[in-house]
């Protein structure tokens, strides 16, 4: 081919300039993420260790009121005659024991309108009680609140301990002993500390991903938790520990945990994960400049390149443009003779590919129908001469009126098999209708020898659209290959059902089975001994309809019969079939 004085692309292309100039200025740019990415990652960490630390804080902060509360109790002198005498003025003792806790100040919120501590009784030896409530209540409410500490004040006199925890629906109770200057039992406290407002202290934890969060009694017994339920016992079974790196749930974490008073432990582990989280805004601003910087330098070198560049860039657009726009589209001329060669071997295709698809595809196409047609009217005669010679004797000798029925039902049978061969999809109930003739027939000849059960998983199943001769052929196949042989009686159960936007369709039987260690999914069926010309056809034609949007399967074993299951993609009928799969 002549190359009409066209240039070569070697002498048109500088491409060992663009691969340095853009290759030194990337090296620079990720040398610079990386340094930063080092020194703000430890940033981000120390970040997230004052956070954690800061929450906990928080919490000991609470039950450090709760402790600043009890001391104050114990040394004011009205609340002392409380304790120690046997007359007191209880109006006056209930307010020196607001005083003394004040429920309302800032210490007890955790946030506006969520108090930490909501009710606090105060029980001295003769088992009087005063108590100071965040809420205000109604006598009645007030005097079931009165049994409900009562009773669990003198729970925790015969528990013996110093201070114990009772976990309640909406509210723990925190019990503990006031102590005189000897160091002797005046009474006992209780403080009711809502569940919310530990969530509430905790719930800033939840912002960050795999994070959790614990606080457990002197005893290990979860008071409140939050995150994934593995994490948290994960993290409840670490002991012995106060912080460090951990495995939680199968994700490492950053991990602190703070002793505070009455017993009391609080933990919070944040997934290391996070650590990127956090770095992914500036490490977004860094790329930009890393980006511009390389738009600026990538634009100087193709300033220099551009002449040399431009027919390539053509040529990518008109290759890409191709199947878009449309198939007949022609690549441009080139004065360079690599890009001449390059079109000309384009065009040429393109030119074969409108030629395959014109010709050849529409004739598979035709052919793919007709494979359809005909698997569908293939159909296994053997049994329509029996049931004919049969019922033709049977005319001869008897007359009976159930050769009526006979005659009728095979009747129908050929009309479903035969005259409907231009249908390739039908209706479930109609299809089931060949099934049941082709049952009574069989029944008919074997007598009580065979049995069968259909079972719908929802009657709206019967309006669903199958292939035609879909399921018949698989009871004819468990009939002729199951029961026949069998020297007993024989079952058959048909179950069609909808899961998943999928339909079901499942035909068991009873009868010899075959030799089969595993459930068979490939199409060479007919290896089975257990099979026959309709199991191989309905494979086929699953795989022409369906494609890989289907499943077929076989179980078997020998002497215990054959259960073969398809499953097809749920199409509604012809009627008004309501279903939640889309269409």
């Amino acid at each position: 081919m002549a190359k009409h004085g066209r240039k070569k692309l070697s002498m048109e292309i500088s491409s060992l300039t663009i691969i340095t100039s853009l290759g030194s200025v990337l090296i620079l740019g990720l040398t610079v993420v990386f340094m930063f990415m080092f020194l703000f990652s430890r940033q981000a960490k120390s970040d997230m260790e004052y956070y954690i630390d800061n929450t906990l804080q928080q919490f000991d902060d609470k039950i450090q009121y709760i402790k600043d509360g009890a001391i104050s109790i114990r040394h004011n002198n009205i609340v002392d005659g409380f304790f120690n005498k046997n007359h007191f003025d209880r109006e006056q003792a209930e307010t020196q024991l607001t005083y003394c806790l004040n429920l309302f100040s800032p210490r007890n919120m955790v946030n506006e309108g969520t108090p930490f501590v909501v009710h606090a009784y105060i029980f001295n030896n003769r088992q009087n009680s005063i108590r100071s409530s965040y809420y205000p209540e109604t006598l009645a409410a007030a005097e079931k609140t009165d049994v409900y500490f009562r009773n669990l004040e003198q729970k925790f006199v015969e528990s013996g301990k110093q201070y114990q925890i009772y976990r309640g629906e909406r509210s723990t109770e925190l019990c503990f002993q006031i102590l005189n200057r000897e160091m002797k039992k005046m009474g006992t406290c209780i403080v009711s500390i809502q569940n919310k407002a530990i969530e509430d202290l905790f719930s800033g934890v939840q912002k960050y991903e795999d994070s959790c969060w614990l606080v457990t009694d002197c005893d290990g017994q979860r008071i409140a938790a939050g995150g994934g339920e593995q994490a948290i016992t994960d993290l409840s079974a670490i002991s012995n520990s106060t912080g460090g790196a951990v495995r939680l749930d199968g994700v490492m974490s950053f991990f602190t945990r703070e002793l505070s008073g009455f017993g009391l432990r609080s933990s919070i582990a944040i997934g290391k994960s996070n650590l990127y989280a956090v770095l992914n805004p500036t490490m977004i601003s860094f790329v930009f400049v890393l980006i511009v910087v390389l738009i600026v330098d990538t634009t100087l070198v193709l300033s220099m390149s551009y002449r040399m560049t431009k027919p390539l860039k053509e040529m990518a657009e008109e290759i890409s443009s191709y199947g878009h726009e449309s198939l007949t589209m022609h690549m441009s001329d080139f004065p360079i003779e690599e890009f001449h060669s390059i079109s000309v071997v384009f065009n040429d295709m393109v030119d074969r590919i409108n030629h395959l698809v014109t010709q050849i595809y529409e004739k598979e196409l035709l052919a793919t129908r007709a494979q359809v047609k005909f698997l569908q009217s293939q159909i296994n005669p053997h049994f329509q001469f029996n049931i004919l010679a049969m019922f033709s004797l049977r005319a001869k000798m008897t007359g009976d009126e159930e050769l009526y029925q006979g005659l009728r039902a095979f009747s129908k049978l050929m009309q479903g098999k035969i005259f409907r061969e231009k249908e390739i999809k039908i209706r479930l109930s109609e299809e089931m209708e060949l099934v049941k003739f082709y049952l009574y027939l069989q029944s008919s000849r074997f007598g009580d020898k065979i049995t069968y059960e259909i079972v719908y998983g929802d009657p709206k199943v019967e309006n669903y659209r199958i292939p035609r001769l879909l399921i018949e052929p698989l009871v004819e196949n468990a009939v002729s290959h199951g029961l026949e042989p069998k020297s007993g009686a024989g079952h058959i159960r048909i179950e069609v059902f909808e899961e998943n936007c999928q339909l079901h369709i499942i035909v068991q039987d009873d009868g010899i089975g075959f030799s089969q260690p595993d459930d068979m999914e490939s199409p060479s069926l007919e290896k089975t001994g257990h099979t026959s010309t309709g199991i191989a056809n309905t494979r086929r034609f699953l795989d022409i309809l369906y494609g890989e949007n289907h499943k077929m399967t076989i179980h078997g074993a020998h002497g215990k019969g054959t259960r073969v299951e398809i499953i097809i993609p749920v199409e509604g009928g012809t009627e008004n079939v309501e279903s939640n799969c889309g269409r």
